[in-house]
């Protein structure tokens, strides 16, 4: 057991770790974006594709995610050091009642999904409608493998397991790409649905080896009152609550998306999808290795440990959050031209994207933040608070979506305009509770002695902006290639100029963050 929080402890080797994987996970969505932005362009196939996620995504955030971030977790890894036999019958009792009430839901839901449809897409014409549901109704299988797969996750990472924790979204990318690839050719836009169902399965699949390795067994279990299960209910709630609005949210940006131009509901997809690259990296990568260390220390009492921990994790992503902010505002163009700008996905469809995604990047610090700020309440067993932030910021999106595309014609960018404005309403809210309910954490000397870094930030972007147009004259820009050769240089030059400054004023993140690559490469040499 030593073992074990000895492995959860390393936050930053585990995020390196998490965050390893997810790149490769990521570049692979990207591809899977390429691939179906060339394939069919920012039209109205990939609206009903995007307009389709919505239904089963709203299945799992709220029975499922919920659950896991707010009190599974916690509660396992609580009884997980007190009596791990007593933890597992947790798991099993909880996983075989998720299943079930699974499954009963998501019947109901493939009855229901034409009138669902109706109401989500009111913009959609008839065909539209037809494809919808019936891509809806094959999505439906995903979320059951996704709830199986997700409690695994949250098993492994409490044994400090993060590796199949990590790789398993990119089995479930690779799906999407052979769905796009090669059922889309012989059963049409059906194609598309399917690669999401295998890819889903195949998340879970690639975890189920560790899972039993770390001592899992299938039991017969079924108590709905059992005291872990009903507690685990109770602290969900409130977080189920906030997930909802978050979900109505994506319903309310999906049912303005679908009455503007067509397109408009892939662009902020794709757009979105961009900005989930550093967010997911960053963000969530530090939010999962760091929320059992926060939820253990607490569990023992010990708030030095949570203390230490959380102000180094919050300093460390601001120091990748903020350059990465500036570097996407900077590049806008063209990595949306890099990695979408192919086949059925013209100059408009990028000119639109590239807006969109350049208004999404100024809120990256933010939507980087709140998940972890998130999971530092919920190690506290405050699971209302971040609900308090989200009601917030889901009645401030809510009105700038319609005020930014309906009153001020925006058209797309108007949503991610709101989405940028709800983000940092939801990050100050929590950030303004945390500093009155834990005052022994000095916030505002952290956001001061960040203050370098965006000061850093901006000194590199200016190297990046100018090198990239003093290199435009040695490549072809009007190929990918070109284009792609031109940006790296521009954007090593931005990168170096912010390790120098690191360097120069001895920034202790940099080296922390050095010392955790160092600690992976030899291990891995051993």
């Amino acid at each position: 057991m030593q073992k074990v929080i000895d492995k959860i402890s390393q936050v930053s080797r585990n995020a390196i770790i998490i965050a390893t994987a997810s790149l490769a996970s990521r570049i692979l969505g990207l591809f899977r974006d390429r691939v179906l932005a060339s394939e069919f362009g920012a039209g109205q196939t990939l609206d009903t594709y995007y307009a389709a996620f919505r239904i089963p995504d709203l299945i799992f955030n709220l029975l499922i995610l919920g659950a896991l971030s707010s009190a599974f977790i916690p509660i396992f890894s609580e009884i997980l050091f007190k009596d791990e036999k007593k933890a597992w019958k947790m798991v099993a009792n909880f996983t075989n009642i998720v299943m079930v009430f699974l499954a009963g839901f998501m019947v109901m839901l493939f009855i229901f999904a034409p009138w669902i449809m109706k109401v989500i897409t009111p913009g959609f014409n008839t065909v539209q409608l037809e494809d919808v549901t019936i891509l809806t109704r094959i999505m439906l299988l995903s979320p059951f493998f996704f709830a199986f797969s997700s409690i695994i996750g949250g098993v492994l990472n409490s044994f400090g397991r993060f590796f199949t924790y990590a790789l398993a979204p990119i089995i479930y990318n690779i799906g999407i790409i052979c769905g796009a690839l090669y059922l889309v050719p012989s059963w049409g836009i059906i194609g598309l649905a399917w690669g999401v169902v295998f890819g889903a399965m195949g998340h879970m699949l690639v975890q189920f080896p560790t899972f039993l390795k770390v001592g899992f067994k299938f039991r017969k279990s079924f108590d709905l009152k059992d005291k872990y299960f009903l507690k685990i209910i109770r602290l969900m709630i409130p977080v189920t609550i906030g997930l909802a609005l978050v979900q109505i949210n994506l319903l309310v940006d999906n049912i303005i998306g679908s009455t503007l131009a067509h397109g408009s509901i892939a662009i902020i997809n794709l757009a979105t999808n961009l900005v989930s690259m550093p967010v997911g990296l960053i963000g969530v990568s530090f939010a999962v290795s760091v929320f059992p260390v926060l939820s253990y220390a607490l569990s023992q009492g010990n708030d030095k440990a949570f203390v230490k921990n959380f102000v180094s994790t919050f300093k460390i992503m601001l120091y990748l959050l903020i350059p990465s902010m500036v570097f996407l505002l900077i590049f806008r163009a063209q990595i949306v031209r890099i990695i979408l700008g192919a086949g059925l996905f013209d100059i408009e469809n990028t000119v639109w994207t590239a807006r969109t995604f350049g208004y999404l990047s100024l809120g990256l610090v933010a939507q980087g933040l709140v998940p972890f700020i998130t999971r530092a309440f919920y190690a506290a067993g405050d699971t209302k608070t971040p609900v308090k932030a989200v009601f917030i910021s889901f009645v401030v999106n809510a009105v700038c979506s319609i005020l930014f595309t309906k009153v001020i014609d925006f058209k797309v960018v108007g949503l991610a305009l709101s989405t940028v404005i709800a983000s940092f309403t939801n990050l100050f809210f929590l950030l303004i509770v945390f500093k009155e309910r834990f005052k022994i954490i000095e916030l505002n000397r952290i956001f001061l002695d960040s203050g370098k870094y965006f000061v850093f930030s901006i000194i590199a972007g200016l190297a990046s902006y100018f090198m990239l147009y003093y290199a435009e004259p040695y490549f072809f820009t009007i190929s990918t290639i070109g284009l792609l050769g031109q940006t790296l240089v521009a954007g090593f030059a931005g990168i170096t100029v912010y390790l120098l400054l690191s360097t120069v004023f001895k920034v202790r993140e940099a080296q922390k963050l050095l010392d955790s690559f160092v600690g992976i490469f030899r291990r891995i040499l051993r």
